[in-house]
């Protein structure tokens, strides 16, 4: 088995996941519940559900995501790719069903990437749809919708010196007065035009995620002399919530500059939110595993209350430009300087 430590979890699996550090020790686990991983069982066994009490829908409309109670636990269906069996208890989870590919790399990114956050979930923690960076004034998080550029913002951070402490799940926990974010994994996941503008002909020397996507997972590219992730909890400091206007295509010169005129470039920009918009903000944030467990949901109620009052979340303007990505950092990291005063 290969041991591991993530989102505030022990992970043993029986499959290496090779984005993840080895266990170094058992100091390392600081009462993390352990999650048995059994992502190549000795035999599958697929599991029917009766009823789907939640389903994702992807862009297109299609299911990306299934979730139903059955004997013995939960089932997660991911159509097409794979099914996942989750214990009751959220100790164990089983890879029942590959579907006809059986692609291990494709197993591995959805129990690390998307079954092991509503696992955090059900063991009792905050888990957020939200990418984050380490900075020398702490965890900055980022959450949005699918697709405004939170992996992209977090592949620049990386690159200009400040790691990527996780990518697209961030668990919160409360210490004291504090809310400390715990350590994910330095690597984004990047479609292929962000991974070509950010890294030029070097995108294609980073894997793909699996084969039924071209987004890949991009790591170690920052510089070998720049801040390293800790493996332990760390104060997140702030959240931003992104957003970004596409430009209108507009016939003619209608609403658009002429084209004997250079456009304007958007400007980066930080806007203070209301604590009911960033309460509303945060439930749509927030990974659930069972949504008619009212006991979680009262947890997660009390627990998003902390967050609010303790950590500043706030609205980040990006404009719709790779090239505008080093003043997006420039403004972030001079408003945490502002907060951490």
């Amino acid at each position: 088995m290969f041991e591991y430590v993530v989102y505030g979890l022990a992970i043993s699996s029986d499959v290496a996941l090779p984005q993840l550090n080895p266990l170094e020790s058992p100091e390392n686990l600081e009462g993390c519940p352990c999650v048995r991983l059994r992502l190549k069982p000795p035999q599958y066994q697929r599991i029917h559900a009766a009823e789907w009490f939640h389903s994702y829908a992807a862009p297109d409309g299609r299911p990306a995501l299934r979730q139903a109670k059955v004997a013995g636990g939960y089932l997660l269906s991911f159509p097409d790719l794979a099914d996942f069996f989750v214990a009751q208890n959220g100790l164990e989870v089983t890879c029942c069903w590959p579907y006809a590919h059986g692609s291990i790399e494709t197993i591995c990114h959805l129990a690390l990437d998307q079954v092991i956050p509503c696992v955090a979930n059900l063991l009792g923690l905050l888990a957020l749809h939200a990418t984050a960076v380490l900075t020398p004034h702490g965890v900055c998080g980022f959450m949005g919708s699918s697709g405004v550029g939170k992996s992209t913002l977090a592949a620049s951070f990386d690159l200009a010196g400040y790691p990527a402490f996780c990518d697209d799940c961030l668990v919160v926990v409360e210490r004291g007065r504090e809310m400390l974010a715990e350590p994910g994994y330095a690597s984004v996941r990047l479609w292929e035009d962000s991974a070509r503008s950010l890294l030029g002909e070097s995108a294609a020397d980073h894997p793909a995620l699996g084969h039924y996507t071209n987004k890949r997972g991009v790591e170690g590219a920052a510089a070998a002399d720049t801040l390293t992730i800790p493996r332990r909890r760390t104060p997140l400091v702030a959240i931003y919530h992104l957003t970004r206007e596409v430009p209108d295509k507009a016939d003619g010169e209608s609403g658009a500059a002429s084209k004997h005129q250079a456009p304007q470039r958007e400007a980066p920009s930080i806007a203070e939110l209301s604590a009911r918009e960033v309460f509303a903000q945060l439930l749509r944030t927030t990974y659930r595993l069972d949504t008619t467990d009212q006991a979680m949901l009262r947890r997660e109620f009390k627990a998003l209350h902390s967050l609010v009052d303790r950590i500043p979340v706030r609205r980040l303007h990006l404009p719709s430009d790779f090239d505008a990505l080093p003043a997006v950092r420039e403004i972030v990291l001079n408003d945490l300087a502002r907060i951490g005063r």
